[in-house]
C-alpha cells in the first residue's frame, strides 16, 4: 500500500518537527477550532496532521501554546501595542530577539515556555494593544489565512525561540507550582551532554514513522536549532540521520516503491494519477498565482516528467511575462521542487546542454532564455537546433568530441521548461506551451517560498510520484488520445502525452485539460504565428473586409500599414513594408504578383484565388462552434484494458457540440495498437 498523500504546508511540517502541537481551524478564519477539546487533541504527529488536512481541506492551523508545545506568545496588536512596547523600552524593559510571526495587524513574538508559572489568555492586562497566549490558548500558525485575506508569515525561519525575559515573568501576579508537562518533551534547551541522546531519540521516532530521509533531515536541523544550546554542527546532525537510517531496517529509502514485487494495476494507476494531479495543482497554486487553465496544464506536465519513457514527444513549457517580477523564476522553483530529476540553470552553453541531457536525462529548467537567445548568433543557433531535436524520442545532436574529434551522437530528448521575457525562436515556440505570468495583486495571497521548508514538504510527494511513475508507464503506453478538434497537428502532438495522463486519471481531468489547452492555444495562436502566417491572415482580412477578388501591390502595402498593432507600418528600420518585401514573403508560399486589370489601369497585384489554398493550410478559420464531432467515451467508463480477444471496433454515436456534456455514450471506440490497446476520446 502506497503512503498517504501529504498535503501539509511546509511551515506546518517544520512546526511539527519542533514539537509544537497543532490542530485545524475553520478555513479563512481565526475560529472556531474544528476539533472538540482541541487542547487535548492538538498534535505534532504528521500522520495525524495529514488525516486532518484530508478531512478539512484548506483549513487554517492553530498552534496550541503553553507547556506542551513549550511556547509563550506575546501578541502586539496595532499601533496601541507598538506604543506599549515603546513605553517598556523607555523604561529599560527590552524584549530579546526571538522568532516572530507577522500578523495582519501586528506581530506575534514567540518565547520558550518558562517553568513554574501558569499563563492562560490575557487581553490588555500587560498594556493597551498587548495580549498573551499561554496554557489553553492558541494562535494561528503560518501560513494560515486571516479573514482580511492576508496570510500569517514567519519573518525569519532561522531565528530560534528566546528565553522569556525575567521582567516579563514578574509582571504576572499568580505564580503556580511547577508541574511536569504531559506528552513528549517540550522545547527546553538540551545542554552539552544530553544533545546527542535527545537527537538520536527524535530521529528514531521519525524513522519508525517511515518518513523520507530528506524530511527527517530537515526536521532534525530545525529541532537542533530550537532545542540544543548550543546547537550541534549541522554536518553531525545530517550524518547521524543517515547513519541511523542505514541501520534501521524499517525505513524505506527515498524513491522506493511501496511493494516493488507487486505490479501496479490499471485501477490503482488511475486512482493515484487523479490524487496526485490534485496534490500537484494545490502545490502550485499555494506558492504562485496562475490561472485555473495554467494550473491544470502545469500539474499534468509535472506528472509527465515521471513517465517520459511512455511518450514519444515531450511538450516544452515557455514561461514568460510582459514585465519582470511576475513570478517566472518562482514558478520554475515551484515546479523544480517536485519534478523528476530537475536541473535548473540560469544559462548553459550548447556543449554543456548536450552533455547534461545525455548524461542525466533530467527535467531541465532554463531561466533567462531571452538573454541566451538574444546573444551570440552562433551559440543561439546551436541551442535552437538542440531544442528542436530534443522534442521527440530518439532526438540526437551530432558533435565532434574528444582530442581526436571523433563524431559522437548525444541524446537530447528530455523534459524542458524555459523562462524569460519576450518570444522564443518560432521553431522552439511551436514545440512549447506558453504560460504567461502576470504580476500578483496586493489582494492575492500565496505562501512564502522557503527553500529548506519546501524541500522537506516536497520529499514525500516526490516519493509517491516516483512510485506512480514506475508503475503507470506501461498503462500509459497503451492509451492513444484522440486529437482535440480545432487545434493544429503540432499542437495536438504536444497535447497527446498530457491527454493520455488526463485520460488515465479519468473523472473531470479529460474535460478540464482539454478546455485548458484550448484556452491557452486560443489566446496565443495569433500572436505566436510566423511573419508569413501573419501576413497571410492580414491579407485575408483585407480581401474579406472589402469583399474584393483582386488588389494591387501598392494598395495592399498601404492597407497592411493601416492595421493597428501589426508590424507592417515599421517593418524595416521603422519604415513601412514595401511591395517588394511583401513579394519576397509571399514567394515562400508560391504566390507571385501578376498583372491585374483595375479601373485605374493594369498594375501588378494579387488575386484572391491565389491565396485560398494557403489560407486553409497556414491560417485556417476556427471551426464552427455548432459542428458535431463523434467522440468516444472516457477510457475508464469501461475496464481500462479490453479483453485481448476483442476484435471488432464499435461505432460511436454522434455527440453534442461539447463532447463532455453528453449524457450517454452508445459505445467505446477501440483502436488496436498491439494487444489490448485502446483509443481514448477527448
Amino acid at each position: 500500500m502506497a503512503a498517504a498523500l501529504i498535503l501539509l504546508p511546509p511551515e506546518i511540517i517544520a512546526a511539527a518537527g519542533r514539537g509544537w502541537r497543532l490542530f485545524p481551524v475553520k478555513a479563512g478564519d481565526k475560529k472556531p477550532p474544528l476539533l472538540k477539546d482541541w487542547p487535548a487533541k492538538a498534535s505534532c504527529d504528521l500522520s495525524q496532521l495529514e488525516e486532518w488536512v484530508r478531512r478539512f481541506p484548506g483549513c487554517n492551523w492553530g498552534l496550541a501554546c503553553g507547556p506542551e508545545s513549550g511556547v509563550y506568545v506575546l501578541d502586539i496588536d496595532g499601533e496601541a501595542g507598538k506604543s506599549s512596547v515603546a513605553e517598556w523600552e523607555r523604561s529599560g524593559l527590552l524584549l530579546p530577539s526571538t522568532r516572530t510571526h507577522r500578523t495582519p495587524r501586528g506581530l506575534h513574538l514567540l518565547f520558550r515556555w518558562p517553568g513554574g508559572f501558569k499563563f492562560t489568555i490575557s487581553g490588555g492586562k500587560l498594556g493597551p494593544g498587548l495580549d498573551e497566549r499561554g496554557d489553553r490558548g492558541y494562535i494561528l500558525a503560518p501560513p494560515s489565512l486571516h479573514p482580511s485575506g492576508h496570510r500569517y508569515e514567519c519573518l525569519d525561519e532561522d531565528v530560534p525561540l528566546a528565553e522569556m525575559p525575567p521582567w516579563l515573568i514578574k509582571l504576572h501576579e499568580k505564580p503556580s507550582q511547577p508541574s511536569k508537562p504531559t506528552g513528549p518533551t517540550p522545547c527546553h534547551a538540551n545542554t552539552p551532554g544530553s544533545r546527542t541522546t535527545a537527537l538520536t531519540k527524535d530521529i528514531g521516532a521519525l524513522l519508525r514513522r517511515k518518513l523520507p530521509i530528506e524530511a527527517i533531515e530537515a526536521a532534525m536541523l530545525a529541532t537542533n536549532r530550537i532545542k540544543n544550546d548550543p546547537p550541534l554542527p549541522e554536518s553531525k546532525v545530517v550524518a547521524t540521520v543517515r547513519d541511523m537510517a542505514k541501520r534501521y531496517r524499517g525505513v524505506e529509502p527515498l524513491g522506493a516503491t511501496a511493494n516493488p514485487a507487486e505490479p501496479m494495476t490499471p485501477d490503482r494507476a488511475s486512482m493515484l494519477a487523479s490524487e496526485l494531479l490534485t496534490t500537484i495543482e494545490s502545490w502550485i497554486t499555494g506558492y504562485v498565482v496562475v490561472s485555473e487553465a495554467q494550473a491544470k496544464i502545469l500539474a499534468v506536465w509535472v506528472l509527465h516528467t515521471y513517465v517520459l519513457d511512455a511518450a514519444d514527444i515531450t511538450p516544452y513549457l515557455h514561461i514568460t511575462a510582459a514585465e519582470k517580477e511576475c513570478g517566472k523564476s518562482l514558478l520554475m522553483d515551484v515546479l523544480a521542487a517536485i519534478a523528476c530529476n530537475p536541473i535548473r540553470s540560469g544559462g548553459m552553453t550548447a556543449a554543456a546542454l548536450v552533455r547534461t541531457v545525455d548524461a542525466h536525462e533530467p527535467t531541465l529548467f532554463l531561466d533567462e532564455m531571452d538573454a541566451a537567445m538574444g546573444g551570440d548568433k552562433e551559440y543561439a543557433e546551436a541551442q535552437r537546433c538542440i531544442l528542436n531535436e530534443g522534442f521527440h524520442r530518439g532526438g540526437m545532436f551530432y558533435k565532434c568530441d574528444g582530442k581526436n574529434h571523433d563524431l559522437r551522437a548525444f541524446n537530447v530528448y528530455c523534459c524542458k521548461a524555459f523562462a524569460g521575457i519576450g518570444s522564443l525562436p518560432d521553431t522552439v515556440a511551436s514545440r512549447s506551451i506558453m504560460i504567461e505570468m502576470r504580476r500578483k495583486l496586493t489582494t492575492e495571497s500565496v505562501m512564502p517560498f522557503r527553500h529548506r521548508a519546501v524541500k522537506a514538504a516536497a520529499a514525500p510527494i516526490k516519493l509517491l510520484l516516483e512510485s506512480w511513475g514506475k508503475g503507470a508507464g506501461p498503462h500509459l503506453r497503451e492509451l492513444i488520445p484522440a486529437p482535440i478538434a480545432g487545434l493544429g497537428d503540432r499542437q495536438n502532438d504536444i497535447a497527446e502525452p498530457l491527454l493520455a495522463i488526463a485520460g488515465l486519471a479519468g473523472g473531470e481531468w479529460c474535460q478540464s485539460l482539454t478546455d485548458a489547452l484550448r484556452a491557452i492555444y486560443g489566446s496565443s495562436t495569433a500572436e505566436d504565428a510566423s511573419d508569413g502566417a501573419t501576413l497571410l491572415r492580414d491579407v485575408r482580412d483585407i480581401f474579406e473586409g472589402r469583399s474584393i477578388e483582386k488588389i494591387s501591390s501598392k494598395d495592399l502595402a498601404e492597407s497592411l500599414c493601416e492595421i493597428e498593432g501589426r508590424p507592417w507600418a515599421e517593418w524595416s528600420h521603422r519604415r513601412p513594408i514595401s511591395t517588394n518585401q511583401i513579394a519576397r514573403i509571399l514567394k515562400r508560399f508560391g504566390i507571385h504578383p501578376q498583372t491585374i486589370r483595375t479601373d485605374s489601369g493594369t498594375p501588378k497585384g494579387y488575386r484572391r484565388a491565389d491565396f485560398e489554398d494557403d489560407w486553409a493550410r497556414y491560417c485556417p478559420l476556427p471551426l464552427n462552434s455548432t459542428t458535431t464531432t463523434p467522440q468516444p467515451a472516457s477510457p475508464l467508463a469501461e475496464p481500462l484494458f479490453p479483453n485481448g480477444n476483442t476484435s471488432a471496433s464499435v461505432a460511436v454515436a454522434n455527440s453534442a457540440s461539447n463532447p463532455y456534456e453528453q449524457k450517454g455514450v452508445a459505445a467505446v471506440a477501440v483502436e488496436q495498437r498491439g494487444e489490448g490497446a485502446m483509443a481514448i476520446g477527448i
